[in-house]
């Protein structure tokens, strides 16, 4: 690797001799991955204003000096792009900010003061030149600019980042996608944790307790025409790792993660945590199909934390609208209308904390099984868990302090409330009930019904009901033996009743619950 902390000073650009070169190749031999410091590539604006007050430009850099490079290094990043006006230095393109244009000839001009600049000249793109980045330590606030770049017209190339170490916690990388013109465009940004690896030519390494811990990602996005499937890939090789992304403005759509590991009950743990307000358009948090050819390999275990869900569409929406009288209900379906977010793991342990409007499906359950946190869900905004294993798998219901946990270990069992997922006993269940002003009255309602009132006095601790293709556990969370919008609602979607209530188990918080002993609610047929 060939490092430079660079000279900038107050946030200003770095300063090298434009006689400086280096050759990646002949310095680190041919096979070997190179990396480049960012600190040692310049940009220089240099903007000339016209008899006539129109302004053009010229871009130069120096990326033509390195050839043969693997990587450009963002950690530790300190320059910017200089601007000059009629010979004179008047502003930058702000600290920490590198420009991945001038690789593909394609670089702007970052700053709105100069935004009125007509005709932009610069260097063509250079072959030779370094196409992805890495992050080889801490970020310090850097903002890469103009990603995703194309070098000419059908010429498109996904930005790729390369963690190769530690960054830290702290490190902060703001990644800024250049605009795209087109509709129905597919862009697609790679984030890869870890050394490189092919599972066809390359050996397995030894197992190691390495931990790399990614820091925060924010991502930009611009289009000029709509819609645009935006998808941000993550992979991680043969290491613990931790990436958070957070900040920005994006509509990233889809969220895919990979990942070569060894499998057992010590498995490589790829942490997402994916933070509110990230993206405005998530649908989908998958784990995508692995490269096995020789069969000694595993996919990388997962933790996504996801603090983003869905906007609705969730299981009582489906159930309502299954109804011969769904008209009936129009105004309630309405309100619960959107779509789920969806996440899905893979065939080792996995571990999900998610909030309401999310489906989650676990894909196996590895060496211990899966592990399903949420705090809430309601009938309104409910979690769906579509592949639950009562045998390995575990669910953690409710906040940190009050969890009800649904194991194999558990020592309780779940209350029965009745069956309606036959059509005709859904329909005249619901063919009684009318009035309910929302999802929540409405769900009380049918509940209270298949329960013969038993819901509003003697509630049990936990019970569970099917209702057409969905199987709904109920928590009496606040513990006053009353179905209330306090409670706690989530479903296991087309499950079979009997033998649901036969094989999950939980034990449950140390609570003081409110008024005295509810009598025990026989299960129901």
């Amino acid at each position: 690797m060939l490092s430079w902390a660079g000279n900038s000073t107050n946030g200003g650009p770095n300063i090298i001799s434009a006689n400086f070169r280096a050759n990646g190749s002949a310095e680190f031999g041919t096979n070997n991955t190179t990396i480049l410091s960012a600190n040692f590539i310049t940009k220089d604006i240099l903007i000339a204003t016209a008899a006539n007050g129109t302004k053009s430009a010229i871009i130069n850099s120096n990326i033509g000096n390195f050839d043969q490079f693997s990587y450009i290094d963002l950690a530790g990043y300190v320059g910017t792009g200089s601007i000059h006006l009629d010979g004179q230095a008047v502003a930058t393109e702000g600290a920490h900010t590198f420009d991945a244009g001038i690789i593909f000839g394609n670089a702007i001009i970052n700053n709105t003061a100069y935004a009125d600049v007509s005709n932009i000249a610069q260097s063509p793109y250079f072959p030779s030149a370094p196409l992805a980045f890495s992050l080889s330590g801490f970020a310090d606030n850097v903002h890469l600019i103009n990603a995703n770049a194309s070098y000419s017209a059908g010429q498109y190339i996904p930005t790729t980042i390369r963690i190769f170490d530690d960054a830290t916690a702290a490190s902060k990388l703001h990644v800024e996608l250049a605009k795209v013109q087109g509709k129905n465009v597919t862009t697609d940004l790679n984030i890869d944790i870890g050394k490189e690896f092919n599972p066809y030519t390359d050996t397995p390494p030894a197992y190691s307790n390495q931990k790399i811990n990614g820091g925060t990602f924010a991502v930009t996005s611009h289009y000029t025409n709509t819609p645009a499937k935006e998808i941000l890939n993550i992979t991680a090789n043969f290491t613990h790792s931790e990436l958070t992304l957070s900040g920005g403005s994006n509509h990233i759509t889809d969220i895919s993660l990979n990942g070569f590991a060894l499998g057992g009950a010590n498995n490589y743990v790829l942490k997402l945590n994916v933070k509110a307000g990230f993206t405005d358009s998530l649908a989908r948090i998958a784990v995508g199909e692995l490269s096995n050819p020789n069969g000694n390999l595993a996919p990388i275990s997962v933790d996504i934390h996801s603090e983003i869900g869905g906007t609705g569409g969730g299981d009582f929406y489906n159930t309502l609208g299954s109804l011969q009288n769904s008209g009936q209900f129009s105004a309630i379906i309405n309100t619960l209308a959107g779509k789920q977010l969806e996440v899905e793991g893979a065939s080792q342990d996995d571990s999900f904390s998610v909030i309401g409007n999310t489906t989650i499906t676990g894909h196996g359950s590895g060496f211990h099984g899966d592990t399903i946190n949420f705090a809430h869900s309601s009938i309104s905004s409910q979690v769906k868990i579509t592949d639950y294993h009562a045998a390995n798998d575990r669910i953690n219901a409710g906040d940190t302090t009050q969890q009800w946990t649904f194991s194999a270990a558990g020592g309780k069992s779940l209350v029965s409330y009745g069956d309606y997922g036959n059509t005709s006993n859904l329909n005249a269940l619901f063919s009684t009930l009318g009035g309910a002003a929302d999802a929540q009255s409405l769900f009380s309602a049918a509940l209270s019904t298949a329960t013969g009132g038993a819901s509003e006095h003697a509630l049990a601790e936990v019970g569970a009901i099917k209702l057409g293709n969905a199987l709904y556990i109920i928590i009496d969370s606040n513990g006053n033996h009353g179905f209330d919008s306090q409670d706690i609602v989530f479903s296991l979607g087309n499950r079979d009743l009997q033998q649901t209530v036969a094989d999950m188990h939980y034990n449950s918080p140390s609570i003081e619950l409110s008024g005295v002993t509810p009598p025990q609610l026989e299960a129901l047929a």
